[in-house]
């Protein structure tokens, strides 16, 4: 999420470079600067940030 902070990115270019769906991260984006996302919640985006990363590295090598 880090990376769509930067001044020059766009949501979606950022999404589709790790294979997420732009309004997913504009939702944890939306959480991340109300501050009102409990700890479960950011957890759980980790998770499936990881599980999106992994299957992105899948997609584009073609294994499994």
């Amino acid at each position: 999420m880090e990376e769509s902070w930067a001044p020059a990115a766009s949501v979606v270019g950022v999404a589709r470079r790790h294979d997420l769906h732009p309004n997913l991260l504009t939702a944890w984006r939306r959480q991340a600067r109300s501050g009102s996302s409990p700890a479960s919640l950011s957890r759980r985006r980790g998770r499936m940030m990881k599980s999106a990363l992994w299957r992105s590295r899948l997609r584009r090598t073609g294994s499994r």
